[in-house]
C-alpha cells in the first residue's frame, strides 16, 4: 500500500497490514460499502484540517502563475480562520500536463483516505480519465480549464468544471468566423480530448452557418516546426483558404502560428482557450499578432472582485495576474465556500453545495453550474493578439469607432 507524506512530498512505501487491520478493513467494506462510502464516513467523523490536492503542470510558466493565485486564496482562508474553524490544507503534484504523470498524480490523490477534492487538471486528455479514478473512490472533482464535453456527460455526481465546455467554444469561434467574412477554414488540431471536442464543435457548426472546411488535419505531442511547415506548405499549395482554426495550446500552436507566418500565410487564425495565455504570444511573437483567441477572462474586468484580486498579486508577485492565477484563486475560495455552505467536508455534501447555490463571484467571473457539473450561463468573448497581449477586440472596434 503507498500513502503520501504531503509534508514532504515523497512517496512513503508501507508495509503489508496485520492480519488485525486487515480484518477490520474488511469489515469496514462490508459495514460502509464502497470506497466513496467509506471516504464520506470518515469525512462525515473528522474534525481536523480539510484537504484537497492540488493537480497540474505546476512547473510549467502557467503552472507557476496558476499555483500563485492558488496560494493567495489559501493563505486568505486560513489567516481569516478557516472553513468553520477547520484549516484549509493543500496537497500539490505535479502531473507534467502528460497522461502518465495525471494518472500518477491521481492515484496518488486517491490513496489517501483524508483527502476529499481535487482542484486539477489543466488538460481535458488528463482530467477526462482522472474523473472516473475520482468519481470511483468518491472524490469531488473541480478543473478549472478542462473543457472536453466528456467531462461532465459521464453520469457523475462529483465532477465539475469552471469554464465553458468546446461545445460552446467551437460554436462561438465559428459564428466570430462568420462575423469576420470568412468563407473557407481550416482546421489543426491536437490529437486528445481537447482537440478533437474543439475542432468537431467548430466543424459541426460550421456547417451549419454555411462556412467550407477544405480540409482538417492533426498532430501529436511529438510534432514539431518542420511537421508544421509540411503541414502548411500542402495546404499553401493545394487549397484556397482565408482562415484557420487552430485547436491546441502551448507551445506546439504556438509553433504552428509562427510557421503559419513565416510561410506568409495570412489567412485569420481563430484559437480557443488553449492560447489564452501570455505564453503564447511569448513564444510566437511578432506572429502572434492579429491571431483570435476565445475566452471567458478580460483584462477589462472592473468589477471589484476582479480588482481587489488583481491589487493583491500585484503587490504580492510586482506583475499582474493572468487568467490562469485567477482561476485558480477562484477554485480554491469557491471550493472552501461550497464546503461552509454545506456545513460539512463530505464530498457529496459539497457537491450538493455547488449545484443548488446561486452565481458564486469570483475574480475571473461568475459560477453556476447545472445537474452534470457544467458551467451555466458564462460568455466567451474573443481577444485578440495586439502589441505582444491579448485584448478583447470589442475593445479595439470601440477605439476605432
Amino acid at each position: 500500500m503507498e500513502r503520501i507524506n504531503w509534508n514532504s512530498g515523497r512517496m512513503i512505501r508501507s508495509g503489508p497490514p496485520t492480519a488485525l487491520l486487515l480484518l477490520a478493513l474488511l469489515a469496514s467494506a462490508c459495514a460502509e460499502g464502497d470506497p466513496a462510502a467509506r471516504r464520506a464516513a470518515r469525512a462525515a467523523r473528522t474534525k481536523g484540517d480539510i484537504l484537497v490536492g492540488a493537480g497540474g503542470p505546476w512547473s510549467s510558466p502557467d503552472g507557476e502563475a496558476a499555483w500563485r493565485g492558488l496560494k493567495i486564496a489559501l493563505d486568505e482562508i486560513n489567516s481569516n480562520g478557516g472553513i468553520g474553524g477547520r484549516k484549509l490544507r493543500i496537497a500539490k503534484l505535479d502531473d507534467e500536463g502528460s497522461v502518465d504523470g495525471g494518472r500518477t498524480a491521481a492515484q496518488a490523490f486517491a490513496d489517501d483516505p483524508d483527502m476529499v477534492a481535487v482542484i486539477g487538471h489543466f488538460d481535458s486528455h488528463i482530467s477526462v480519465p482522472n474523473s472516473i479514478v475520482y468519481e470511483y473512490n468518491g472524490m469531488l472533482m473541480l478543473s478549472p480549464f478542462s473543457t472536453a464535453p466528456k467531462l461532465t456527460r459521464q453520469g457523475f455526481r462529483r465532477i465539475f468544471r469552471m469554464v465553458p465546455d468546446d461545445t460552446a467554444f467551437g460554436s462561438r469561434l465559428a459564428r466570430f468566423a462568420v462575423s469576420r467574412g470568412l468563407e473557407r477554414v481550416m482546421i489543426y488540431q491536437v490529437q486528445n480530448e481537447y482537440g478533437t471536442g474543439l475542432a468537431n464543435a467548430f466543424e459541426r457548426e460550421c456547417e451549419v452557418l454555411g462556412i467550407s472546411v477544405p480540409d482538417r488535419l492533426s498532430y501529436d505531442s511529438r510534432s514539431d516546426e518542420r511537421i508544421f511547415r509540411r503541414d502548411l506548405s500542402f495546404w499553401k499549395e493545394n487549397f484556397e483558404f482565408d482562415g484557420m482554426l487552430v485547436a491546441g495550446s502551448v507551445p506546439q500552436a504556438a509553433l504552428f502560428v509562427r510557421e503559419a507566418r513565416g510561410l506568409g500565410i495570412r489567412a485569420s487564425i481563430l484559437a480557443g482557450d488553449g492560447l489564452d495565455t501570455p505564453e503564447f504570444a511569448s513564444l510566437a511573437g511578432e506572429s502572434a499578432e492579429g491571431v483570435f483567441v476565445g475566452s471567458v477572462s478580460s483584462p477589462d474586468d472592473e468589477r471589484p472582485e476582479a480588482a481587489e484580486f488583481a491589487a493583491g498579486y500585484s503587490r504580492k508577485y510586482g506583475a499582474p495576474p493572468d487568467t490562469n492565477a485567477a482561476r485558480l484563486y477562484d477554485a480554491v475560495r469557491l471550493l472552501a465556500s461550497a464546503i461552509k455552505e454545506s456545513g460539512s467536508a463530505v464530498p457529496d455534501r459539497i457537491a450538493g453545495s455547488l449545484r443548488s447555490m446561486a452565481a458564486w463571484t469570483g475574480a475571473a467571473g461568475d459560477y453556476r453550474f447545472g445537474a452534470d457539473g457544467n458551467l451555466s450561463d458564462r460568455d466567451i468573448l474573443i481577444k485578440v493578439v495586439r502589441g505582444g497581449k491579448l485584448v478583447p477586440f470589442r475593445r479595439l472596434l470601440e477605439e476605432n469607432e
